[in-house]
Formats: structure tokens, sequence, C-alpha cells
């Protein structure tokens, strides 16, 4: 696929190809997925500043749940606004509180870029594990 963008990332115009390189005139559309404005290793960056502020904050709550590593998946849409909307537990950690962490991490994270499908934007799903180390 060949794709032009305007200054607001909408495609402008696109051609697709099929494997042997020939121009295909159906079955072509752009998409391309939700994603954090300044990019994944940010997002990891950001996730991992969360949960080191939690743990600053809740330092009491979290020794009285015990060492050991605890993963919570959170399910959250990427609006077609770029805000983030109905998070909710997909896996829980098995500790309320940590579950209730992860929900307001994810809950309090800037709006991010939303996802494009046959040229449109659209809600997108995401599911998001964040493991909690604690020792």
């Amino acid at each position: 696929m060949t794709a032009i963008f305007d200054k607001n990332d909408k495609p402008v115009s696109y051609q697709c190809y099929d494997t042997s390189g020939l121009e295909k005139t159906i079955h072509c559309y752009y998409e391309k997925d939700a994603s954090f404005p300044e990019g994944s290793q940010k997002w990891i960056a950001y996730l991992t500043g969360g949960i080191e502020k939690i743990f600053k904050l809740k330092r009491k709550t979290i020794r009285k749940i015990g060492s050991g590593r605890y993963v919570a998946a959170v399910q959250f849409i990427v609006n077609a606004d770029g805000s983030i909307i109905d998070a909710k537990i997909k896996s829980s950690s098995g500790q309320q509180e940590l579950d209730q962490y992860a929900l307001d991490i994810i809950n309090q994270s800037k709006n991010w870029i939303p996802a494009i499908l046959y040229g449109e934007v659209v809600k997108a799903y995401m599911i998001q594990p964040i493991t909690f180390q604690i020792q």
C-alpha cells in the first residue's frame, strides 16, 4: 500500500497492491491501530511511572498484599476522539486493590491517536496487561 496523508494524519489518497505487485482496485482500504501519541516506548514509561507512583502513595496497602507477581489485564476502548472509555478488568490479578490501581492508571491516560478503518476514525478495543512485582 502507498498512502498520502494530510497534516492531521488523515489519508488523502492511497493505492493497494496484491502480492505480485499489481494494483488492486477493489478491497483496498487504509487502516491504522490506535496508538499512544508519543509511541509505544512512552506508553510503557507511562505505565511504569504509574505503578511506581502507586507504590509510593499506597505503600502500606501494598505491603499487606504480600510479595509476588500479580498481573491485571485491563480492557479499554480508545474512542473516536482519542479518549479512554469503558476500562474494565479482563483478567484479575487476584487482588482487588491492584486491579483498581491498574484501572486508575489506564483511566488517567491522556488521549490517544484514534484508530482508522476504511479511512474513517473509529473506536478501538485494547487489552493492556499490567504487572505488579511486589517484594
